[in-house]
């Protein structure tokens, strides 16, 4: 059953490179750089800073403002993805114990002392190694999301500064898919066949999730944790013009996440 939705879904795909490679190329794709979330979260930070004089004194000693760059590692099954794309191989960028890691990177901003609020975004893009009997002989994948979290001080201790936290994010984002061949030809076959096509298709999600944290210094510290990813698409995949792909993989997808942020604040 898989083989034949993997083979529908590549017939899809092929017909949607026609209908890509047939568009002029006046118009500029969207941007899937997620620049996006990142200026939500910089006005999130800027907004939690005006906070600040108004935060409570935490009784363990904790941040009760802060904000810091994030680093992610997800264990992603992208077989289906894999299947439905002849030749392209996901690799990952580290193995543990078996299973391909993806590292990703973000920002997350948070306030309060022992129920706190805030925001988180990351991102990840991979360059995908191609074998010979590929049909395109560029690719990648991206992974964007970002949302709002809430989490809880479920135990702290005073001496070594250090905390327990449980806690969840919830938001949305988006794949994006980007196939691409060697132009070949004469030059009005090439301004007149773009040989580029990105496909996107966005998606709901939570992420349950703890944390401990350091406060190694009165304004800096180390969160370190993990959680649970789960995503579930309410839409198709789509063409940078808008143009519904039906069908194909990554409907909905769950995976653990590590990760490590060094949070400023005070």
């Amino acid at each position: 059953m898989r083989r034949s939705s993997s083979r529908r879904y590549s017939a899809d795909i092929q017909a949607a490179c026609r209908i890509s490679f047939s568009r002029r190329s006046g118009a500029t794709p969207p941007s899937v750089s997620g620049r996006g979330f990142r200026a939500a979260l910089i006005l999130l930070l800027a907004a939690l800073a005006l906070l600040a004089p108004s935060a409570r004194a935490d009784e363990g000693g904790l941040f009760n403002i802060g904000g810091g760059p994030v680093y992610l590692g997800a264990l992603l099954n992208l077989s289906d993805l894999a299947a439905s794309l002849q030749g392209i191989r996901f690799p990952g960028d580290l193995t543990l114990g078996g299973r391909k890691v993806f590292l990703m990177q973000g920002v997350a901003g948070l306030v309060g002392s022992r129920l706190r609020f805030g925001g988180l975004g990351a991102e990840g893009h991979w360059t995908l190694p191609l074998q010979t009997n590929a049909e395109f002989d560029q690719a990648s994948l991206s992974l964007h999301y970002s949302g709002l979290l809430l989490e809880q001080l479920a135990a702290v201790s005073r001496t070594a500064q250090m905390g327990l936290w449980l806690g969840t994010i919830v938001g949305r984002g988006d794949w994006a898919l980007r196939l691409s061949k060697t132009p070949q030809g004469n030059f009005s076959s090439l301004i007149s066949r773009p040989l580029t096509v990105q496909l996107r298709r966005s998606f709901i999600f939570a992420l349950p999730y703890f944390n401990m944290e350091f406060k190694l210094l009165p304004f800096a510290g180390l969160r370190v944790g993990g959680g649970w990813l789960i995503t579930f698409s309410l839409d198709d995949w789509r063409l940078s013009g808008g143009q519904i792909v039906g069908g194909g993989p990554l409907q909905s997808l769950s995976a653990p996440v590590f990760q490590l942020m060094i949070i400023i604040g005070g």
